[in-house]
């Protein structure tokens, strides 16, 4: 769930239990509506319920505005009462506060009032949220940007002044995997003219002794198979991959999981 979500379901939750509602949830017009009530919105939706404004259904059963059938779904499910608060952008709906009630209500207009404050300040709070979300991984990338360049800037003054193939290359490893927690490991690799790749630097030296000699071929995998077809080779699980099949030993011994 992310920090939006969160933020949304703890807001409702406060107003759900100040109203002393059986039910509260915050919707986005773009989400997916929760199985119980998407059907029946887009039925009611579409038989006169505006999602520009506010519906108040005090004793769903003797509300004939509401189609008959989403009326028996509604209190098939236990929905005697609701209350659709929408949050408006631009003049458009783009979110809703649901309320729904087990028993017959009559919905105060100070209850009603609060519910569309509520709708507004979680859309409000939800879309700082993002924005807030969006600024820190920009500044994120930025930051990687800059490491990466650095990292590019001393590589090559490295092999300008003759430093080892590994060296220069080392410098790239360590930028590649720098603030990362998520166990992530790089490498270099080279190809001969006989389509065989040898390690440089990036992996321990058991492991890229276990691996010398690993065959560029379009039946190859990972490395082997992104030099022979030119392209990005992605392994989500090195355990599911067919491909991995007669080394998925040296995987689980280097506790490789995906590559």
């Amino acid at each position: 769930m992310s920090d939006a979500q969160e933020m949304a379901v703890l807001a409702t939750d406060l107003v759900g239990k100040y109203l002393k509602t059986d039910r509260i949830f915050f919707t986005e017009t773009r989400d997916a509506q929760p199985a119980a009530r998407g059907a029946e919105q887009a039925e009611w939706a579409g038989h006169g319920r505006d999602p520009h404004r506010t519906t108040i259904a005090g004793d769903i059963a003797a509300d004939l505005r509401i189609p008959a059938s989403v009326r028996q779904d509604l209190l098939d499910t236990g929905i005697q009462a609701l209350l659709v608060a929408p949050v408006l952008q631009d003049g458009n709906p783009v979110a809703q506060l649901w309320l729904e009630q087990h028993q017959i209500r009559s919905w105060q207009e100070d209850e009603i009032k609060l519910a569309r404050l509520a709708a507004k300040m979680v859309w409000k709070a939800i879309e700082r949220n993002r924005l807030e979300t969006g600024l820190r991984a920009s500044e994120q990338l930025l930051h990687r940007n800059q490491i990466l360049l650095s990292a590019q800037k001393e590589a090559f003054r490295a092999a300008m002044d003759g430093a080892p193939l590994a060296d220069s290359l080392g410098i790239l490893v360590a930028a590649a995997v720098q603030g990362t927690d998520t166990g992530l490991r790089c490498a270099f690799y080279l190809a001969n003219a006989d389509g065989v790749l040898s390690h440089v630097v990036g992996m321990p030296e058991s492991y890229a002794a276990r691996v010398s000699g690993f065959v560029v071929s379009p039946e190859s995998l990972a490395c082997g198979l992104a030099v022979a077809s030119g392209e990005p080779v992605v392994t989500v699980d090195i355990l599911e991959e067919p491909r991995w099949e007669s080394w998925k030993w040296l995987a689980v011994n280097y506790n490789y999981r995906a590559c």
